[in-house]
This record gives C-alpha cells, structure tokens and sequence, in this order.
C-alpha cells in the first residue's frame, strides 16, 4: 500500500478584535527599559501616549538621518519574539488616519540594548520617518513590495521593505506618534513562510484566520495568511492535506456548530482551489467545539 501524504492543517477560528486579540496594556510601553511584549501576531491598543514616558531615547539627532527618530513626541515600546523562520512583514494601522506614526525596528542585542539605543551605538534594522498618507489611511510598516530599509522624513513611501528573520530572535519596535492625540492603533505581524518542508501527520495551525461573527465569511485580514498557506502547499507539490475547522462557540447546538465549522473548512478549501492548489490533494471536516482551541471563551464567536 503507498503511504498517503496527509497533513492536517488546523484552521482556528477566531475573532480577534472581539475576544482573543491581545490588548496592549496602557501601564507599559513609553520606554524602552518597559516594553510592551507582542505575544499574538495582532495586538491593538486604544491607549494615546502622552509624552515620551520616563526616558528621553531620541535626544540631539540628526533631522536627516533616516535610521532615526529627530524628536521623540508620543511613543510606545514593543517587543516580540519570532516564532519561526519567516519574511516579516507588519501593519501598523492608525484608528484615526490624521494620526502620523513613525517607527524603528531593532533587534536585540545584550543588557545593555537600551542604553545602545541612546546612545545610538545600536543601529535599527528598519525605519520610516514618512509623513502620514491619508489615501492609505495611514498606514505604514514593511511590505514585501517596498523596495528600501529606511525612509526619511517628509513626502515619500509609507512602507519599508520586508525583513527576514530567524526563529528564536527578538526584535523592538519603536513608534512615535508625532502629533499626539488619536484613539490608538493596531499592529499586525505577519510572519510569510520561507519554503518549509510538511511532513505527513504534521499540524500547521493558523490562529489568525478569521470568520465574521456566526458566518463563514472570511474577515479580510485573512487573506494574507491563506495566501502563505497557498504558497506551503505549492512548495509541497506531492502532499495532500485535510482542512479542520474549529470553533469555540458557547450556548449553541452541538448540530449548528459542527455544521458551521464544516461550512469555514470548505470556505478555506474552496479559497485554496482557486488559488491553484488541486482540489484532489484537499479533504475538509468540521469538529465544531469538540476539539476545542480555547477552554474559556468570552463570547459566541
């Protein structure tokens, strides 16, 4: 009997901003020495810095200088930790698009890292100090389409180009909202696959996949994700893969759960089809709650 390439490829269902988003806590983050730490791949905080916290890191720069902040008005600190080998891209999205965000992005070095920064011993391995461009409603970060590492201050791209990072490093990311006020922002990373190999009976689980409430109508920031997942599998032209929907529902029938949860695994297969992927090498199934990704819930998503 041939060996069956089957790699079940998990499909959490969630809704971040309702209930499973991570929150940035408005007690941290003004400072490099107190970052806020990105733990999920989307975080949104509604708290406006006031000030540059305790700690003035932008002190006599150059107004020219690319890498680095002239000023430092209204900041926030992050870090996150890379989960796996990857081309990172981020978007950094203003709730208010008058909102002018810059950012550097560092990668951490030693116990001395911030005071490097300071001291401008450090260098960032990104920045843009762009104005804000309202027909992207300000949004900024890095792309795989953009083209440079650094961008000055004045009229000039919104993005920086995307960064290649390896498993296990940490990096900072540093933002400065320049004229103060607004009502937050959010701030998506999006770790792009860089060929990994599958291998039969492995689980891939993609969290950030997203369903509009009690629909299996995809959210739109789930478009990227499926569109790595379509380059995995291209990547992996021999193995055949069973899509597994997930959801995490209180307070409803086991019978509408398990017929929602169906409905989402097709929705991706569907979506997969028709970017190219055969649907021979794609089988699909539903668990509803019985395997569930989240033990609490907060809500009926």
């Amino acid at each position: 009997m041939k060996n069956r390439h089957i790699v079940f490829l998990l499909i959490g269902i969630i809704n971040c901003h309702k209930s499973f988003c991570q929150i940035a806590d408005p007690n941290i983050s003004s400072d490099c020495i107190t970052p806020q730490f990105i733990k999920d791949s989307l975080l949104t905080n509604t708290y406006v810095s006031k000030g540059f916290g305790n700690i003035q890191e932008a002190e006599f720069r150059i107004k020219s200088d690319s890498m680095f902040f002239e000023k430092e008005h209204h900041s926030y600190w992050y870090y996150f930790k890379v989960p796996n080998d990857a081309i990172l891209e981020v978007e950094i999205k203003p709730f208010d698009a008058d909102d002018d965000y810059d950012f550097v992005i560092y990668k951490y070095t030693n116990k001395d890292f911030c005071e490097e920064i300071k001291n401008q011993k450090t260098l960032p391995v990104r920045a843009c100090m762009s104005r804000n461009d309202k027909r992207l409603k300000s949004i900024t970060g890095l792309s795989l389409e953009a083209k440079n590492n650094y961008v000055q201050q004045g009229v000039g791209a919104s993005f920086c180009k995307a960064l290649t990072v390896k498993k296990g490093e940490v990096y900072f990311l540093w933002l400065d909202n320049v004229y103060g006020g607004g009502i937050g922002h959010s701030i998506n990373l999006n770790y792009r696959n860089m060929g990994v190999q599958l291998k039969v009976g492995q689980k891939l689980v993609f969290e950030n996949i997203e369903f509009k409430e009690s629909s299996d109508e995809l959210e739109e920031s789930s478009y990227k994700q499926l569109d790595s997942l379509t380059q995995i599998l291209k990547n992996n032209p021999t193995v055949k893969v069973e899509i597994q929907g997930h959801v995490d529902q209180p307070g409803k029938s086991s019978k509408w759960i398990i017929t929602l949860s169906e409905k989402r695994a097709l929705k991706i297969t569907l979506y997969l089809t028709r970017s190219g992927i055969y649907r021979n090498r794609l089988r699909y199934k539903g668990f509803g709650s019985s395997k569930v990704l989240f033990e609490n819930p907060q809500t009926d998503q």
